[in-house]
């Protein structure tokens, strides 16, 4: 099968220096990208056409140096539980580096802007909630034994890392979803490659994100004022 651009597909943001951004929505976009040397596939917090109101947020859960899985676990375990406790489910994903994702989807009715502030207090209260585990401050040399919060995925301008693209690294691990009570004393970073994913897919008897389409939800005016904020 030749490789076929023409199926890849361009949206361009109103009042922007960036120029125009490919998107893909079948299959055959999928094929014809990584026939043009595509390896990872990283994608925006909002979808075409409502490109002007994200659908989803996601917290990266970034381990600096000293930092053992369990930290990760318990980091990860706490962001599920105040997200949830706002009122927001939320999916599991490996990031097919050294961290974790957290993704909760929405009902695109707010603008980038408030979805990212909205995400920068969710940070910052994990890191008042536990300081000497979270962290907020892109600075490398802040990091060490600590977990980089990185609510910066929820800016217009940036994107993450998506559900089962291979990454361009040693052993080709793959961003795989995961169900919550996976997520357990053995490190599962290492585990999901291209070659250990089309088995696991094989095995399984029920999407992890199965729900994931299916979740309607939204940010409140009680989450704002929870998080010490107001919408």
């Amino acid at each position: 099968m030749g490789a076929s651009p023409g199926v890849l597909k361009e949206v361009e943001r109103l009042r922007s220096s960036k120029g125009k951004y490919l998107y893909l929505d079948s299959k055959d976009g999928i094929l014809s990208a990584v026939q043009n040397g595509a390896v990872e596939f990283h994608t925006w917090g909002a979808s075409v056409p409502e490109i002007k109101h994200p659908d989803r947020i996601t917290m990266d859960l970034d381990p600096g140096p000293g930092i053992e899985w369990a930290d990760l676990v318990k980091a990860t375990r706490l962001t599920r539980t105040l997200l949830e406790k706002l009122g927001l489910k939320c999916f599991l994903k490996t990031t097919g580096g050294k961290g974790l994702h957290v993704v909760a989807p929405l009902q695109p009715r707010l603008e980038w802007d408030r979805v990212k502030e909205f995400t920068r207090l969710v940070a910052e209260f994990l890191v008042k909630a536990d300081p000497d585990l979270f962290t907020a401050k892109i600075s490398k040399g802040k990091r060490e034994g600590k977990i980089f919060v990185d609510y910066l995925r929820n800016a217009e301008t940036a994107s993450a890392v998506s559900a089962y693209s291979a990454r361009a690294r040693k052993d080709a691990g793959v961003s795989t979803p995961l169900e919550w009570d996976e997520l357990g004393r053995a490190d599962l970073r290492d585990r999901f490659t291209v070659l250990t994913v089309p088995k696991r897919l094989a095995k399984l008897t029920l999407d992890p994100w199965a729900e994931y389409h299916s979740t309607r939800q939204q940010i409140t005016e009680a989450m704002w004022k929870a998080l010490g904020s107001s919408a």
